[in-house]
């Protein structure tokens, strides 16, 4: 079949329909694409090159590089997507890929053979990906790979580290996946996701001989660790690389867990460590933007919560105290939020707000949303991400369910 010329314009059909996702090419670009091969091999190129040039044209073109559903002078709002269209999009939802024979071949206009499909590829080892691409937006690690961490003060957090804490989250999302647990295990966990070298970091006991590889590890009873919060990836994310921040490990729980994210700040507001010229515990610096009017009406809620996590130091180790000059001073992680709510520690604090599951399953379901159809979720979409909040809310918002109503929401189905 390859290197026949007779049969050169029918292999370049079959191919720009695959690369285009099963889509017919125009009939005039796939002309100019057989005359461009054909001349080429009239000037004396061999089939191979020739073939390649063909090939590289179409993976250049548009229709390769985006997803086009449809053309934008036939797009109407809330269109439903035909059946090659939504083959699409949940493949790329699920795999990151485009559909197999067995998706492009399913009526997927029918609700049962629709669901079927959903459940045969969240059982497929390709879901990982979603759990990957997923979790690295949402968690924001292009964030946290843009840290620079001070090695001198923290050389237990080389390279290899740093990546594993990254895996861990990865890890640690694909377990509430694969066993369907409800979302507020991204709060609190009795268990953690680990390999050896996280375990030593994170001092928990660790199997030797499963020292390379990633493990559900049973936690201890009122172990500060479980959930994604105490986990080093999101601690270091909140933190500039040199020492923790309250602020921002407070602002993440806001958008993250509570659905609340804060206000940009106002312009021209210095850094905490040039509000003053004498050593200050993050604390005390923190404190000094909340005497500000035009800060304390967002710090005074962010912040809080941010000394919660403050017994984690800056690549998320557990500490007892913090420098301050030539002292160590014990930190003080108790907090109160607007609303009156007290916490003394991290694992008060996790209580507190496991009593917000409904804003993180909304928070999550937007965010799965929006993972899924490319764009973001509007005003108007308000009642559909209710409908399948309030699906999940009787079976405790579990993962995997998440994702399939996602997936089978009328709102997933549409332009």
């Amino acid at each position: 079949y390859l290197n026949n010329d007779a049969t050169a314009a029918d292999f370049i059909e079959k191919f720009a329909t695959t690369a285009f996702r099963q889509k017919k090419p125009d009939p005039l670009y796939l002309s100019k694409l057989i005359k461009k091969f054909q001349a080429n091999r009239a000037s004396g190129m061999n089939y191979k090159a020739a073939m390649a040039e063909s090939m590289a044209i179409i993976l250049a073109s548009p229709s390769f590089l985006f997803i086009q559903e449809a053309e934008p002078a036939q797009q109407k709002p809330h269109k439903m997507l035909d059946n090659r269209e939504l083959a699409v999009r949940l493949s790329y939802f699920l795999w990151s890929s485009p559909p197999d024979a067995t998706l492009y071949a399913a009526n997927l206009s029918d609700p049962t053979i629709f669901s079927q499909q959903v459940e045969r590829m969240l059982s497929d080892p390709k879901s990982e990906r979603l759990r990957d691409g997923f979790i690295s937006q949402w968690a924001e690690f292009d964030r946290y790979d843009a840290i620079t961490i001070d090695r001198k003060q923290h050389y237990v957090f080389n390279e290899g580290v740093q990546q594993d804490a990254k895996q861990e989250v990865r890890e640690f999302f694909g377990t509430l996946i694969k066993e369907n647990l409800p979302a507020k295990n991204l709060i609190d966990s009795d268990f953690v996701t680990i390999n050896g070298a996280l375990a030593a970091h994170y001092e928990i006991a660790f199997p030797k001989e499963k020292n390379n590889t990633f493990h559900k590890i049973k936690l201890a009873l009122n172990s500060p660790r479980g959930g994604l919060i105490t986990q080093s990836a999101f601690l270091t994310t909140g933190s500039n690389g040199e020492r923790s921040s309250p602020v921002i490990r407070g602002a993440l729980v806001m958008e993250k867990i509570l659905h609340d994210e804060p206000n940009p700040p106002p312009p021209n507001v210095p850094e905490l460590d040039e509000a003053s010229n004498k050593p200050m515990t993050n604390r005390q610096m923190v404190l000094l933007h909340q005497k500000r009017a035009t800060c304390a009406s967002c710090h005074v809620k962010m912040d809080a919560i941010g000394f919660g996590l403050e017994n984690f130091d800056t690549i998320g180790r557990w500490r007892d105290t913090e420098k301050v000059g030539k002292k160590h001073v014990p930190i003080k992680p108790g907090g109160i939020l607007p609303n009156g709510q007290k916490f003394n520690n991290a694992n008060e604090l996790k209580k507190v707000l496991l009593t917000n599951e409904k804003e993180l399953a909304t928070q999550l379901t937007e965010s799965l949303l929006t993972y899924g159809l490319g764009r973001t979720i509007e005003f108007s979409d308000a009642d559909d991400v209710e409908l399948i909040t309030n699906r999940l809310r009787k079976d405790g918002y579990r993962l995997r369910d998440m994702i399939r109503e996602v997936a089978t929401s009328p709102l997933f189905k549409k332009k």
